[in-house]
């Protein structure tokens, strides 16, 4: 009888946890995203300091791989110019579950750095996503 009561509030306890966990590990998983795109805007500066534009292509033109580090994300760069460009870090696998940061990334226009972040619906979602 004692051993039923110790499971059932052991159960009701990983109830109560598990949902919390889950948030936090996706929450911590964002830190691959700012990985990625903090690479990528390094590789841009390099790039843009010997042609005449940013680059249009991560793999071609940067030699970065299409996702991020751990593979959390999936890397896209567009509207590259000579002033400026955006990559986007969407979300991807396990880490597609995370609904309130499903697109992480950058802007450059002239010389201007922006972070930007959408949830599942695309929403602005930016205050969330972006360590303060």
């Amino acid at each position: 009888m004692e051993l039923l009561v110790v499971l059932a509030m052991l159960a009701v306890l990983a109830t109560l946890a598990l949902p919390s966990y889950r948030q936090s590990l996706l929450k911590g998983r964002r830190a691959d995203a700012l990985l990625a795109l903090n690479a990528v805007t390094q590789a841009q500066e390099r790039w843009r300091a010997q042609a005449p534009d940013y680059a249009s292509d991560l793999v071609e033109q940067l030699r970065l791989p299409p996702q991020s580090p751990a593979g959390h994300y999936r890397l896209a760069l567009a509207d590259s110019s000579a002033t400026g460009y955006a990559v986007d870090a969407r979300a991807q696998g396990d880490q597609a579950d995370d609904q309130r940061c499903a697109l992480m990334g950058m802007r450059l226009d002239n010389g201007r750095l922006t972070r930007v972040a959408r949830d599942h619906l695309g929403r602005d979602s930016s205050q969330d996503c972006w360590p303060h």
